[in-house]
């Protein structure tokens, strides 16, 4: 309280003595602290994702276009510095736009962070080229390719030299996202790899196509509708050189202070929070499937988001419906305490186990239109059931658990399929008769009674009506009129005589 209460007296007592706006100052060769005078004001940061957020009151001064603001704490030495280099840097970018450069104490924020037109850091070494990445992607985008974005960093302070470099078949880091730069996925001896192949790219590129067509591809790279020309680009360039390689069209970009980093794609923007650890390892330390590859390890990390990407691609076309809300957020998060859920009010999907993914994904599609209360065997039915379609790293899991958790957990219905199969649980074919065997052994509970009940009453529909016919129902027009002249408590029961004239030997133990 005291130390808000002198902040408010030093901004009352600099908006007396200056007024409430910043007089500007004009670029100079040398900028003398005394022609620097600052008005305080509070200063909101506020992250993608919304779980980071602060107001700090800093010290601020504009010079040209840009605007610094400086933590009380930061130096005077530390100011002048900044705002020298800065403007320094900056000479040769036609920036377009106002800049909002925040200087904070490494002790309030130790991080960075641009968006459109602002630039979150602490004190640093201003002439490096990783600040003038930051600023150039609080310029041009805040999800532009970081190794783009880099290189022409580099570029512009004349560090073009890229000597004794070599272009390697198995090298991993070929699309100089934030991952290639990042301690926790590759080794320094590559992330200097990766900086020398952004320089020479930016490098060859400009020298080829010009700086105002570089410009254009910088831009692309961090836009998900245009980044197909940024991909073009770098391929091409790496094909010059004898490498033939593929890259994705997934923006992996910063996570800020909250989170480790962002991967943005047409779909969703994902947020993973650092050190994700993910809550399977505690039911199955053994089962080597949760190894944490989301923060360590480059390879499994851009496979799981690639083929996650292309399954929520093939969840909206298979469901065909006339819209979708592509602004959805997506938050892998360390905590046990919260329920794994999609909350349709913020449209966001928070996961604490990367075997969810598409389960509370189709929950997103599908639910965007139900303006009535739905029952649980509806929301969580049809996810449960269409989950089993398109899930290439939550199968396997399923079929470990079923072979390795009945005898855990007793269940004893699992072990007797098993026995009975003669086999091991190895196929969608095998989970759904598991659920058929459960919903028929819980039958009394109602529809309602789990996940598992609602998946075998919507499996049992799409075999009386077609799938089509039952999605239209669900999803379109809500009618059960239109899907068949019974009512729905004869459908319920049907479906329990099918379980019974089906299943009931499961029952006799």
């Amino acid at each position: 309280m005291k130390k808000t209460l002198k902040s408010l007296l030093i901004f009352f007592a600099c908006v007396t003595l200056f007024g409430c706006t910043n007089e500007e100052i004009p670029k100079d060769e040398t900028i003398q602290k005394e022609d620097i005078v600052y008005i305080t004001k509070q200063i909101t940061h506020s992250e993608a994702g919304g779980f980071f957020g602060m107001k700090t009151f800093m010290e601020t001064a504009t010079i040209e276009n840009v605007t610094y603001c400086f933590e009380k704490s930061v130096s005077e030495e530390d100011r002048v510095y900044c705002i020298e280099q800065t403007s320094k840097l900056l000479e040769n970018i036609d920036t377009g736009k106002d800049l909002t450069i925040c200087i904070y104490d490494k002790t309030t924020y130790d991080n960075e962070y641009a968006s459109d037109g602002f630039v979150y850091t602490s004190v640093r070494d201003w002439q490096s080229a990783e600040y003038l990445t930051v600023i150039l992607r609080a310029i041009y985008g805040e999800y532009c390719n970081y190794g783009t974005a880099y290189g022409y960093a580099n570029y512009l302070l004349g560090n073009t030299e890229t000597s004794d470099l070599k272009f390697e078949a198995d090298f991993e880091f070929y699309d100089l996202n934030d991952l290639c730069f990042h301690p926790n996925f590759a080794t320094d001896e590559q992330i200097d790899i990766v900086k020398s192949i952004s320089t020479a790219f930016v490098k060859e590129y400009i020298k080829t196509n010009g700086e105002e067509s570089f410009i254009d591809i910088l831009k692309a790279s961090g836009d998900v509708k245009e980044i197909v020309k940024a991909k073009n680009a770098l391929e091409g360039f790496y094909e010059k050189n004898g490498i033939k390689t593929e890259l994705p069209t997934i923006i992996f970009g910063p996570g800020g202070e909250a989170f480790d980093y962002t991967v943005i794609c047409e779909y969703a923007s994902i947020y993973i929070i650092e050190d994700f650890i993910d809550t399977g390892a505690s039911y199955y330390p053994e089962y080597t499937f949760f190894d944490g590859f989301l923060n360590n390890n480059y390879v499994k990390t851009m496979d799981y988001f690639i083929v996650n990407v292309e399954q929520m691609k093939k969840y909206q076309y298979h469901f065909g419906l006339d819209y979708y809300d592509n602004s959805l957020e997506i938050m892998f998060l360390n905590n046990t305490e919260f329920s794994i859920y999609f909350s349709r009010p913020v449209h966001q999907i928070r996961l604490n186990s990367i075997i969810s993914f598409m389960h509370e994904y189709i929950h997103s599609v599908t639910m965007l239109d139900w303006t009535q209360e739905t029952e649980k065997w509806e929301s969580e039915g049809l996810a449960a059931y269409y989950e089993f379609l398109y899930n290439e790293y939550a199968l396997p899991f399923w079929y470990y658990d079923r072979n390795n958790g009945a005898e855990i957990y007793g269940h004893t219905y699992i072990l007797d399929y098993i026995e009975k199969s003669g086999r091991p649980v190895e196929t969608v074919d095998d989970l759904r008769e598991l659920d058929n065997i459960y919903s028929y052994l819980t039958r009394k509970h109602g529809l309602n009674y789990t996940y598992t009940s609602g998946a075998s009453f919507i499996s049992y529909l799409i075999n009386q009506f077609g799938e089509r016919e039952v999605l239209d129902y669900m999803l379109v027009h809500h009618s059960l009129k239109k899907l068949t002249d019974q009512t729905f408590d004869e459908l319920v029961e049907d479906w329990k005589d099918f379980l019974e004239e089906n299943y009931w030997e499961y029952g006799r133990k």
